[in-house]
């Protein structure tokens, strides 16, 4: 009897443990659709220290995941601006506008904007999607 017992939770135990496994593989592996921009452009070819930058995309989001938004202006160095969570609802093809304002003390050169995005879409993956301006000036 105490025997049987014991073979039964082994085998209770290797498939839990199996069932487990299975899940964190398929989290892992799964290809998620998340968001895609395009036509990501700031509005002005020129801009001075301590202007915002207005900036449009457009997007196509398949999932109802917040990410968190980084935004940096580079030329040779990544200037870290600010970061903020977004949660853009799920829509196909909508134009959205923001902006961002540049650091005073930043140098005259030309840059581009930099949105790097990271969702997380369950409790062991996040996905990082990155997106670029066009280049502009900064005087």
């Amino acid at each position: 009897m105490k025997k049987k017992l014991i073979n039964y939770l082994i085998w209770l135990i290797i498939i839990v443990a199996m069932g487990v496994l299975s899940i964190i593989i398929f989290w892992l592996s799964y290809p998620y659709k998340t968001i895609n921009i395009e036509d990501f452009q700031t509005t002005q070819a020129e801009y001075h220290p301590g202007d915002a930058i207005v900036y449009t995309f457009e997007y196509t989001k398949c999932c109802n995941h917040s990410a968190i938004m980084y935004r940096q202006l580079n030329d040779k160095v990544m200037y870290q601006l600010d970061y903020s969570r977004s949660n853009l609802p799920v829509a196909e093809n909508k134009v959205v506008s923001s902006t961002v304002i540049i650091p005073l003390g930043i140098a005259s050169d030309i840059y581009t904007l930099q949105i790097t995005e990271v969702i997380r879409v369950n409790p062991i993956r996040e996905i990082t999607k990155e997106f670029i301006s066009k280049p502009f000036t900064i005087k």
